[in-house]
Parts: structure tokens; C-alpha cells; sequence
């Protein structure tokens, strides 16, 4: 017999859509946008050998973000299915302990500053939001009903960490304390410096570069056309700018170096003076638990945009490059990112700031200090390689180094030093609109770079003028009279220099001097002891003298003093020690290229030149180093200080 009830559906209730769908087609329309990004940044390039797989990275750099959105919301509403089932209270309040959890970790990862010391804290916010987060979702299945919870439950997970968000980071970051009247009188003084810039790239010292503004803060005061670096890269040759002393006297010298508090600095001096003190630093490697935070009321080195460091792509460019499908030196390590700023999308290196965002830090911090005893420093890394292009391709990389590049390189080097130029512009334009009035301006790098000038690239180890011969700009304030500029200085003068014109004491074992002071410039050295290098330098009497010595025949301190005494002895003792030193020199005023060496012809200056090296490093201090992890060994390597 018929029945009068009306059809049943087949099982299931019909054709549905499928919950993958929605996701799928947003993954391909990703994949889509990648490809159109990678066809436009590979356009202008009249064909590349690696254009294929560079299509290949662009489509997987839209859509991998994608998915991995697609997993975390998979994850996010993992709690939902089981509930759904009738798992009810207790999986609810298991989602908001696994969430709340999950979250106060991340951040606590992310903020912390003190080598886990705001562990303790985090493990006690991640208690407490796991606490209300397990409540919240026990109150909301109760009162909404096991049908209507669903769209607030996941809702909840989605907006909870960034509800969580602020109270984390809150609770981590530390309290800076309130910055002091300032104490002095003095004029604001600002100290800037360029990681990675050599001398002739600048417009004021014959460089083809249009730099208008350094140029123009030249033409204000002091243009020092031969200055010296104490190293060729970044750590010891800071540490000499702020202590005044040479890198065996304040004794940070390895990447695992550490300015020791014993070692007096700038900045501390300046503070005591009663100046209110700031710094910006843009170099990772220095780092506050190394040292280089002394003496700042307040301190920026963490100024990059906040999505470049943690973007997926990091751990992706890494792998593509495992695989072959990125080249160069920098592929895999350190890369550019899309980053949504004021400006719409735009590249980013990763973990370092570019020199727009250094100029907005800086800005940031005399609004917070204000413009009376302010002393500012900031230290600008766009110079420094990767070198890019501004504006920046998303996906751009730089050409491998290879001879064949070259020009192609010194131009994305010459376009680094065009943006510093702006920066610094910008940077002194917007100090004088927040009533900076009349600073002591300092313009300076902590070293240079090597585009194949002796064979090599960047700044590894050499001791030639392209690494450590700097620029040095000073713009005195109304009313001193510093006297002509000296003809020659050392990186360790600056800070003597500064502390005289402003009255203040020297820093005690200072080995620097007043450039005010009309005497013709001592012998200067440079030295890079570090990663399977021995090298030293001294310049003197025109002439630029390089030693080197195999790593395992460094001397210590007593070895060194036994040399110079066997120097001093002469005989066979002396050629015996001078028979140990691979040793160059070039005339300045005739080979300031440095391409024809003279040692040979000048036995006496070798000798007295290579004393003088012996007698620093036989009162060279104890090196300080902290241990390093694994994560701060890869972003060295990153940066090209470990091999």
C-alpha cells in the first residue's frame, strides 16, 4: 500500500557543497596573485637564468600563507567539531586552556627581551587567560544553548589572541622608569653613524652618489678627509667609537664579544653630565645583553616592522635555497618580505630595520625625551648588504656575487647610500621642527665595504682603505670655534672630541684625542682578530701598514710583549719575530688605491711599525664573551659575521 508520508532524501540530504571549497578557491586565487607578482618583478629583467623556479617561489610565497591560515583555522575550530558531537564542558574548557596557552606563549616568545627572564610572568598570564577563556566557554555553552554557541564559541577563538595580545605584552616588556629633568645647558647633540659605508661613496668625498644632505651638513662644519676605523666590522669598531679606545683596550673583539660595564662609554658620561639619553640601533648585533645598551634612558634596537621578522617566508626562502632554486650569497638568509605599511605593500628585509623606520624610531624618541639635553644616537644599517633597490621589488633578490655582477651591485650599493642620504635628511629636518636648536651633529659609519677592490666582497677580512677608511662630518654649533678640520682622525677620536667640546671629562683610559687640537695625528691602527682572522694595521707617516699572521700563531698579551722586545733587541731575534708577519704597505699620496706594495723598500718603518702593533697588544684587557645560542649563531651567520 502506498504511503501518504512524502519522499525521504537519499542519506546525507543531497548534494552539498563541500567545506573545503571556499578555502580551496581562496588558496588558488592566492597562488594567482603570486604568479602576477613574479611575471612583474621578472619583466624588467630582459631574462633571467632563473626565472622559472623564481615563478615557482612567487606562486608558493602567496599561497602557502594561505594555507597555513587554512590549518590555524582548522585548528581553531577543532573545539567546535567536538562539541558538536556532545562532548560539552569539559573539551570546551580543555580548547580554552590549549588557546590561552597557546597564545601567552607565543607572545612570550616574541616580547621577550631578558634571556627568558620574563618567562615566570608569561607562564602566569597564560594561568589566568587560561582560566577565564575555560569560564567564559562554560558560561557560553550553558546560556547560549548547544545550537546557538557555535558561531560565538569560534568567534571568541578567533578574536582571543588578539584580545590577549596587549595584556601579554604588557606583562613582558619592561618598565623603563620615568627619564629625568635634563641637567646641563649644552647644545643637543646627535650622533649618527652608517653600518657599511665607505668613504668615496659619499658626494663630499668625490663619490659619484648624489648626498645632498651630507653634503650640505659637510659644508656647515668639519669634512675629515683621511679617517680610520679600529676594525672592519661592526662590533669593535662601535665599541672603539664609544669608549675611545682601541678593540685590544676595551676588549671586544669575536662575535661573542661583550662590551664589559668596567669599559666606560659615551653615552654614560653624557647621562651623568645630566644629558637625557636615546639611542636607535638598527644592527641586531648590538645587542643591550652584549653591552650596548649602557648609559641610554631610552633604547630602540628592536625597530623593524613586526610582520618582516616573523613572516612565513623566512623559513621558506631557507628550504628553496636547500633545494637549488634561489642563488647568491644571501638567498635563504637574508631576504626581502612583503610588509602592508602606510604606504600600501611594500619590501622589508627581515629582522632589520630599514632606514625609514630608523628615522621614525628616532623621531619617536626625542618626542619622548624632548629637544633640551637631549643627546640622540642612531645607527642607520642600509649600506650594508643585502643591497636593495628603493622602492623594493616583494620578491627581489640581489645578483649573486660574481665578477660578472659587479656593476649591478655598486649600483644597488650607490641607490643604499641615495636612501641614507634622504634618511638623515629627514632625520635632521624633523629634529629641527621638534625644536632641536642648534645640535652638535656627528656623522660617521663604523666601517666600509669591498666590491672586489683586493678580490673580495662586503666586509670580511681585509684591513684595506675600502673597509676601514670612513667618512667623519661634524657640524659644530653657533658660536664654536672648533678651528679648520684635522687632516686625519681615528674612529676612537670621536668620543674625546665630543666630551671637549661640550666641557664634560674624558672617559678614563680614553685612548683617543681632542681633533680640536692642532698636532699633527699620531700613528692610527685597525685590527681584526676574530673567526680564523689575524690582522693588524697602523698608518703612519703616509704610509698604510697591514700584518698578518696564520690564527694559531696569534700572540697573547705576554707573547706579544716578548716580541717587541726581541724587536727592540734586533738581531736574529728581530728577524725571527719579523719573519712571522705577512706584511704590506702603500704609499697614501701616490697608491690610494693600495694596489702597489712597499714594505720591502721600508725595513726600518716595518720594524717600528710592527712594534707599535706589538706594544698594543701586550696591554690588550681580558676579552669578555657571553655564550651564544644556536638562534643567535644563525642570525650572525645571517649577517655574514660566522661563517
Amino acid at each position: 500500500m502506498a504511503s501518504d508520508a512524502p519522499p525521504q532524501p537519499a542519506s546525507g540530504g543531497g548534494p552539498r557543497p563541500s567545506l573545503l571549497a571556499p578555502p580551496l578557491l581562496l588558496l588558488a586565487g592566492a597562488c594567482w596573485v603570486g604568479l602576477a607578482e613574479g611575471v612583474r618583478d621578472l619583466s624588467g629583467l630582459g631574462g633571467h637564468p632563473l626565472a622559472g623556479t623564481r615563478l615557482l617561489y612567487a606562486v608558493l610565497s602567496w599561497g602557502l600563507p594561505v594555507l597555513a591560515c587554512g590549518l590555524l583555522a582548522g585548528l581553531c575550530v577543532l573545539p567546535v567539531a567536538w562539541l558538536r558531537r556532545g562532548r560539552a564542558a569539559g573539551p570546551a574548557s580543555a580548547a580554552g586552556v590549549a588557546w590561552a596557552g597557546l597564545t601567552a606563549g607565543l607572545a612570550a616568545g616574541l616580547l621577550d627581551r631578558g634571556g627568558g627572564a620574563g618567562l615566570p610572568r608569561a607562564a602566569a598570564v597564560g594561568l589566568g587567560a587560561a582560566v577565564v577563556v575555560a569560564l567564559v566557554f562554560t558560561v557560553a555553552l550553558r546560556w547560549l544553548g548547544p545550537r546557538r554557541w557555535l558561531p560565538a564559541a569560534a568567534g571568541l577563538l578567533l578574536v582571543l589572541p588578539g584580545l590577549l595580545a596587549p595584556l601579554v605584552g604588557g606583562a613582558l616588556l619592561p618598565d623603563q622608569g620615568s627619564v629625568p629633568r635634563p641637567r646641563t645647558d649644552g647644545p643637543p647633540v646627535v650622533l649618527i653613524v652608517a653600518d657599511a659605508l665607505r668613504a668615496d661613496a659619499l658626494g663630499c668625498y668625490g663619490g659619484a652618489t648624489p648626498t645632498p644632505h651630507l653634503d650640505a651638513l659637510a659644508a656647515r662644519g668639519w669634512r675629515v678627509p683621511d679617517v680610520l676605523s679600529t676594525s672592519s666590522w661592526t662590533l669593535p669598531a662601535v665599541a672603539s667609537l664609544w669608549s675611545g679606545r682601541l678593540p685590544g683596550r676595551h676588549g671586544v673583539r669575536t662575535a661573542a664579544g661583550v662590551l664589559d660595564d668596567a669599559v666606560p662609554v659615551l653615552a654614560e658620561q653624557l647621562q651623568r653630565a645630566g644629558y637625557r639619553t636615546g639611542a636607535v640601533l638598527a644592527n641586531p648585533i648590538l645587542d643591550p645583553l652584549r653591552g650596548f645598551g649602557r648609559g641610554f634612558h631610552r633604547l630602540s634596537d628592536d625597530t623593524h616592522v613586526f610582520e618582516a621578522s616573523l613572516f612565513w617566508v623566512v623559513r621558506l626562502n631557507r628550504l628553496a635555497r636547500e633545494l637549488g632554486w634561489l642563488s647568491g650569497p644571501n638567498a635563504g638568509r637574508k631576504l626581502t618580505v612583503p610588509v602592508w605599511t602606510a604606504d600600501g605593500l611594500q619590501a622589508r628585509r627581515t629582522g632589520y630595520a630599514a632606514g625609514d623606520e630608523v628615522t621614525d624610531a628616532a623621531l619617536r624618541l626625542v618626542d619622548e625625551l624632548g629637544p633640551e639635553g637631549l643627546f640622540l644616537y642612531v645607527h642607520y644599517f642600509d649600506p650594508h648588504d643585502p643591497y636593495l633597490p628603493h622602492p623594493t621589488p616583494v620578491l627581489w633578490h640581489e645578483p649573486p656575487t660574481e665578477p660578472e655582477h659587479l656593476e649591478a651591485l655598486r649600483a644597488d650599493y650607490a641607490g643604499e647610500v641615495a636612501f641614507l642620504d634622504a634618511q638623515v635628511g629627514r632625520l635632521l629636518e624633523g629634529l629641527a621642527a621638534r625644536g632641536v636648536e642648534d645640535p652638535l651633529v656627528v656623522f660617521t659609519a663604523d666601517h666600509g665595504e669591498e666590491f672586489l677592490d683586493h678580490g673580495g666582497w662586503r666586509h670580511w677580512a681585509t684591513l684595506y682603505d675600502e673597509l676601514v677608511r670612513l667618512p667623519l662630518l661634524v657640524a659644530f654649533p653657533r658660536g664654536a670655534s672648533p678651528g679648520p678640520a684635522p687632516a686625519a682622525a681615528s674612529l676612537a677620536d670621536v668620543t674625546p672630541t665630543l666630551l671637549a667640546t661640550l666641557g664634560v671629562p674624558p672617559l678614563e683610559g680614553s685612548q683617543g684625542r681632542d681633533l680640536r687640537e692642532a698636532a699633527p695625528p699620531p700613528p692610527r691602527q685597525a685590527d681584526r682578530i676574530e673567526e680564523g682572522n689575524w690582522l693588524a694595521a697602523v698608518r703612519t707617516g703616509g704610509r698604510h701598514w697591514i700584518f698578518q699572521l696564520p690564527p694559531e700563531e696569534a700572540p697573547d698579551p705576554a707573547t706579544a710583549r716578548a716580541w717587541r722586545a726581541a724587536l727592540e733587541a734586533g738581531g736574529a731575534e728581530a728577524q725571527g719575530v719579523l719573519g712571522r708577519f705577512r706584511a704590506e704597505a702603500y704609499e697614501l699620496a701616490s697608491d690610494p688605491a693600495q694596489q702597489t706594495d712597499v714594505a720591502a723598500r721600508h725595513p726600518d718603518g716595518l720594524r717600528a711599525a710592527l712594534a707599535l702593533v706589538l706594544e698594543e697588544m701586550g696591554a690588550g684587557r681580558e676579552a669578555a664573551e657571553r655564550t651564544l645560542d644556536e638562534a643567535e649563531l644563525d642570525r650572525l651567520r645571517a649577517m655574514g659575521y660566522l661563517r
